[in-house]
C-alpha cells in the first residue's frame, strides 16, 4: 500500500475508494486537464470515465474483485 500511496501521490491522486458500484479516484482540487491526461494515458484498458476534472470513476465489474481493481492500478503506475 505504501507503493501504492507514493505512486498516486505523484498524480495527484488523494483517495481511491469503493463508492456505491463504482471504484472512485479523487485528485487534487488544482489538478490540471493535462495532469489527468497524463494519468488516463496509462489506462490503456479504458475502464475509467472521467466524472469531472477532479474525480475518475470504474464500475466494479470491470474488476473481479477490490485487489484486481488495486493490482491494475499498480500496473498503470509502473
Amino acid at each position: 500500500m505504501l507503493k501504492m500511496k507514493i505512486y498516486a501521490s505523484s498524480y495527484k491522486i488523494i483517495n481511491i475508494k469503493k463508492v456505491g458500484i463504482n471504484y472512485q479516484i479523487d485528485f487534487e482540487e488544482n489538478t490540471t486537464l493535462e495532469e489527468l491526461k497524463r494519468f488516463l494515458d496509462l489506462d490503456k484498458e479504458v475502464r475509467f470515465t472521467v466524472i469531472n476534472l477532479n474525480r475518475l470513476r470504474s464500475s466494479i465489474k470491470s474488476f473481479a474483485n477490490i485487489e484486481k481493481f488495486l493490482k491494475y492500478l499498480l500496473q498503470l503506475f509502473e
